[in-house]
């Protein structure tokens, strides 16, 4: 009997096991993801998802028939899809955000596909919908991923999005503010850096003395947001961080460790160095935005802690002020990634950002190496990347 007949019964559980066990980018589909591939949200949402899992787990495996099975659930989820769209409105079209979001998944995952139309489709849909469609759960949950992913999308073609406007950063949290996490709150600061990179290309181009002098206006009151999230976090996580002799391989012995990572970060939890990687992240983002705008950006003020916070012990992390240099943030988000690749599978949870920073921070020391050779030994030791913005940008 053909192989094939005998799992055919089986295939699909398999699939969406193998998948959910191995795709890198997982996690950030919970709930809706495994919501999905129960058939508990809608038809077109379960075929999307039978797509995507069947053709993740025949591309592993290198099974044909099991590719062709994705494809064919691929061409229903379509087929449902087009028949809903005509009919979306403010009222009905979130029902198409999962299902999308689905398709956008099977398009870059399965296919390799740069195709950025779901990407397009997605935000107009979440455009339409508005801020208030998104106030309860589940649909708050998947507005914050999706949100999560246009954005890294926004930086890499260098646009600005919606999602700068002060209503999308506001409305969806309103009804709960405390739901909203620390890490969507820094999203709502790198929510503005498409848009600032999209002007400062505006400037280089047509030398705007006003656009430059609102530009440099607009970065420094995100740095000062950005100060005031990290004296909150430090307030909130003490003693979060320590340091440790960082661990050598075959690949990687002591002697070819760079200067500066021979020790690495460890954290109490896997979402504190996630949230401290994104903060140097953005932090990156702004402080190069003042480099170019005005001379000895470095030099410039961070707000203090309030008089109320007293550190328990000095921290191995670097505190708002304390950077001199691009490459020291760069530095702490190597330090800690491969915290953040040994614990992230079993840590449930959901950011999609997360390798963001180190991809941001491959571009930092491009002319080093040492430390170009590092971030790149560790980047492609991801097992399961996907295509997906996060990664795109190294």
């Amino acid at each position: 009997m053909p192989q094939e007949l005998g799992l055919e019964g089986w295939v699909e559980d398999m699939a969406f096991s193998f998948t959910f066990s191995n795709f890198l980018y997982s996690n950030f589909g919970r709930p809706w993801l495994q919501l999905a591939a129960q058939g508990a949200i809608d038809d077109m949402s379960l075929a999307a998802c039978k797509a995507f899992a069947l053709g993740f787990f025949g591309n592993s495996q290198r099974q044909r028939w099991i590719q062709e099975k994705g494809v064919k659930e691929h061409g229903i989820s379509l087929h449902l899809l087009i028949k809903e769209l005509p009919k979306a409105d403010r009222v009905n079209a979130a029902k198409c955000i999962i299902p999308v979001m689905l398709l956008l998944l099977y398009n870059n995952s399965v296919c390799k596909n740069a195709d950025f139309s779901h990407y397009e489709g997605l935000a107009q849909l979440i455009l339409l919908c508005g801020p208030e469609r998104f106030q309860h759960q589940s649909l708050l949950n998947v507005f914050e991923v999706a949100r999560d992913l246009l954005i890294l999308k926004a930086l890499l073609e260098r646009k600005r999005t919606f999602f700068e406007e002060d209503r999308w950063k506001t409305v969806p949290w309103a009804l709960n503010p405390s739901a909203k996490s620390p890490t969507n709150h820094l999203l709502d600061i790198l929510a503005d850096v498409p848009g600032f990179l999209e002007d400062e290309k505006t400037i280089k181009q047509a030398n705007d003395d006003g656009l430059r002098k609102s530009l440099r206006s607009r970065v420094e009151q995100r740095l000062q947001d950005v100060y005031q999230w990290r004296w909150a976090w430090e307030s909130r996580n003490p003693s979060a961080a320590f340091e440790v002799s960082t661990r050598t391989s075959a690949q990687m012995p002591s002697s070819e460790i760079p200067r500066g990572l021979e020790m690495s970060l460890l954290y109490t939890t896997w979402l504190q160095a996630s949230e401290i990687c994104l903060y140097n992240a953005v932090l990156i983002w702004l402080l190069s935005f003042l480099d170019e705008l005005r001379p000895a950006a470095f030099a410039y003020r961070s707000p203090s802690p309030s008089a109320s916070f007293k550190p328990s012990r000095p921290s191995p992390l670097l505190l708002p002020g304390q950077v001199r240099s691009l490459r020291q943030p760069a530095m702490e988000i190597c330090r800690s990634f491969q915290y953040l690749l040994d614990s992230f599978a079993k840590s449930g949870e959901t950011p999609l950002s997360w390798l963001m920073p180190i991809s941001l921070a491959y571009y930092i020391v491009p002319e080093d190496r040492e430390y170009f050779g590092w971030i790149r030994m560790r980047l492609d030791g991801c097992k399961g990347k996907a295509k997906l913005p996060a990664y795109k940008g190294a």
